[in-house]
């Protein structure tokens, strides 16, 4: 369970509603990506001084096999986000089913350090019931003072069974490291695997070659 600070549950016990939304270190809420169906402000309606992909950096998602996935088969992802004036970081990413971006959930995120977590559309925690599952990251993800850039990586497990193009959606977080929403660069990408399925192998008559005397023939 997340801990809210406390100007914020003063504000919704005497039902008055705060004006600004401010990010945290601890992670961001779900639906910033940037993807259909997201916020379309992505992380600026909480990081407010520029407009998306505005800056000198960028978000890059880092698919060590290739844009393609098998079905069931886990693959390790990373993002990388880079900004030459900026020294804390941050993201959030997920995966949609191109046949229904809005809503497709495709597939599991698992994180695989302390880096990294695991948040549902929903807000209730993993399993996530209903609703998208997002990754982001924690607070010692942000690496505060690190300059230049980060990489996070994680695993996300695909569908089980052939579901169609998947398309990764992510927002990162250039911030400059001062405590507040001010001086943040926020940026947006995305991009699309297709389903690779192993192909059976098919033996025909006559295509089998004897090792010992290099003749084809039957089986």
């Amino acid at each position: 369970m997340r801990n809210f600070p406390l100007y914020l549950v003063a504000a919704l016990s005497t039902g008055i509603v705060p004006i600004a939304v401010f990010g945290h270190s601890y992670g961001p809420p779900p639906g910033v990506t940037g993807a259909p169906g997201d916020n379309a402000k992505a992380c600026t309606q909480c990081h407010t001084t520029s407009a998306l992909n505005s800056g000198t950096g960028s978000v890059k998602i880092l698919l060590q096999s290739g844009a393609f996935y098998i079905p069931g088969v886990k693959q390790r992802v990373a993002v990388q986000i880079a900004d030459p004036a900026q020294q804390r970081w941050g993201f959030e990413l997920t995966a949609r089913l191109n046949s229904d971006l809005e809503k497709g959930q495709a597939g599991d995120f698992t994180a695989v350090d302390n880096l990294t977590q695991v948040i549902c559309g929903d807000n209730a925690p993993k399993p996530c019931a209903s609703g998208s599952t997002f990754i982001t990251h924690t607070s010692a993800g942000t690496r505060n003072g690190t300059k230049g850039g980060a990489t996070f990586q994680f695993d996300w497990s695909p569908p089980a069974t052939n579901a169609g193009p998947v398309t990764f959606f992510v927002a990162g977080n250039a911030a400059n490291g001062n405590g507040a929403n001010t001086g943040d660069l926020i940026y947006t990408s995305s991009v699309q695997l297709s389903p690779a399925i192993p192909a059976a192998p098919s033996v025909t008559a006559g295509n089998i070659v004897s090792a010992a005397t290099s003749v084809a023939g039957p089986m």
